[in-house]
């Protein structure tokens, strides 16, 4: 949750990438800004030294507050993956490009999306590539896209440089994403807490090769048993509900099922709720789902499921704020930013310290 001062300072922010305060004038005094804001001299103080941080005005004893500069008429590019439209494939990048958008229109600058296009190696689109020869784009946000890993190092990005921000697993020099970690780390602590002991993490190859590792050390540190991955796994040709629904089949044929099955995609959760319903699992006595949801995703589950929430809206405007900062010419020095998912409010599946009842 943003401080008082962040939001003031927010709020001033607008008015000068709106034009309401232009290049050049005088700030209100903070007697005036008393007038307008119902806090203390030391929040307003320390919105307008906010500001002043991120380069956006300067603060002159004796002289007053002046704006140093504005973002008008600047024009953002957002990149993101050509399945960024389909909320069963991919809700953190719908949701994040919506969050992303509307951030920007609040500042009053134009934005204009751009989708990968899968039919030339760095997935650059035609349209995206002109406007950047000819100097029509100001700043670059990508949401999900696989441009960070395919062409910002090319020596052609090189020549036509505009500030970037990645917001998703690739990385970038400015990353912004949620932690994959600490949501397994908090699943392990919470399948430790029901006394639940034999656990499943339920995740598409490629990610199973990055989080099994530190998911077996959780589950080492926890006194958990992990169930290993069934051999051989579902076809990546799969959907990710396909994929999720397909997995927890072959968990369940395995001769000592999990009590707990750990899903850091909703979608594959998804899945794994259909398989548990078509299974006749009972939940969550005989199965608990953790998973790692996205917030204002439109996913229903047919099962209980216990969601850790990833705020997609707070990731998308960090990111944001951060390429508007770069646009308008702040230094910040490369950073990853990485989310924790927060914990759950819902505790019918995870209220109870006694263990669940064995079954083989």
């Amino acid at each position: 949750m943003a401080y008082a001062y962040e939001i003031i300072a927010e709020e001033m922010l607008n008015k000068i990438i709106s034009g309401e305060w232009q290049s050049g004038d005088r700030l209100p005094t903070l007697n005036d800004l008393e007038k307008q804001y119902p806090q203390s001299r030391m929040t307003l103080y320390k919105a307008m030294q906010l500001l002043k941080d991120r380069g956006y005005i300067n603060m002159s004893r004796g002289r007053g507050t002046f704006v140093k500069s504005s973002a008008r008429h600047q024009r953002v590019a957002i990149l993101t993956s050509s399945t960024w439209s389909d909320e069963s494939l991919a809700p953190f990048s719908k949701l994040a490009f919506r969050h992303a958008q509307a951030y920007f229109a609040r500042l009053g600058l134009a934005s204009q999306l751009y989708v990968d296009d899968a039919l030339n190696d760095f997935r650059i689109p035609a349209s995206f590539k002109f406007e950047l020869e000819r100097r029509r784009l100001n700043g670059l946000l990508t949401v999900d896209a696989t441009f960070p890993a395919r062409f910002d190092q090319q020596e052609e990005w090189e020549k036509m440089p505009i500030p970037y921000v990645n917001i998703g697993a690739w990385h970038a020099p400015y990353t912004f994403y949620v932690d994959h970690k600490a949501f397994l780390v908090m699943a392990a602590e919470m399948a430790r807490k029901i006394g639940k002991k034999r656990v499943a993490l339920v995740e598409r190859a490629e990610h199973l090769s990055l989080d099994f590792d530190l998911f077996c050390g959780q589950c080492d540190k926890q006194g958990l048993e992990y169930c290993p991955i069934p051999s051989p796994i579902p076809p990546p040709t799969l959907s990710y509900e396909e994929y999720g629904y397909e997995l927890l089949q072959r968990f369940w044929r395995q001769p000592r099922t999990p009590q707990v099955v750990i899903v850091p995609d909703d979608v594959i959760a998804k899945g794994v709720t259909i398989a548990a319903l078509a299974l006749r699992i009972e939940i969550p006595h005989d199965l608990t789902i953790i998973a790692m949801t996205n917030r204002g995703g439109n996913i229903f589950y047919p099962v209980p499921v216990v969601r850790c929430e990833v705020d997609v809206e707070s990731i998308a405007i960090r990111g944001a704020r951060m390429l508007v900062d770069l646009m308008n010419g702040v230094k910040a020095p490369p950073q990853k930013t990485f989310f924790p998912p927060v914990r759950p409010t819902y505790q019918g599946a995870i209220n109870s310290e006694e263990p669940a009842p064995d079954h083989p």
